[in-house]
């Protein structure tokens, strides 16, 4: 069982608490068991385990504070990196905007989101992760 933010997703998870492929393509993606996988803006960990029941190594990248802790209570595998960064082209400390529907949260401020707050978080190059 996986945590979620706010409840309506889970109408997109089938009853064997499988993303159908209407919603994640998984079969389309191949992934060796000697891949490393980058994955940004991770969310709640679904395609992260997928990832790693499949992959030597994931690196997994979440900034929204609200979401990370469920990122972090879903993995179960110990080749899983969980960061609480954006990925960004400098090494610094930028806006999160957080709306109320959290799969529209972003570091692009927008004149057309409702935004409820901003969050400050870390940012980073995806270069100072891999070295």
């Amino acid at each position: 069982m996986f945590c979620f933010y706010h409840l309506d997703v889970v109408r997109h998870i089938n009853k064997k608490g499988v993303f159908t492929t209407k919603y994640f393509a998984h079969d389309k993606v191949r992934i060796e068991p000697e891949d490393i996988v980058l994955e940004l803006g991770a969310a709640r960990g679904i395609t992260t385990q997928i990832a790693a029941d499949q992959a030597k190594k994931v690196l997994a990248f979440e900034p929204d504070p609200r979401i990370f802790p469920c990122l972090e209570r879903n993995i179960r595998s110990d080749n899983v990196d969980l960061y609480q960064y954006a990925v960004w082209n400098e090494s610094t400390e930028i806006d999160f905007h957080v709306e109320e529907n959290v799969g529209n949260s972003s570091l692009i401020d927008s004149a057309d989101r409702k935004q409820e707050s901003t969050y400050t978080v870390r940012a980073d190059t995806i270069e100072n992760f891999v070295e």
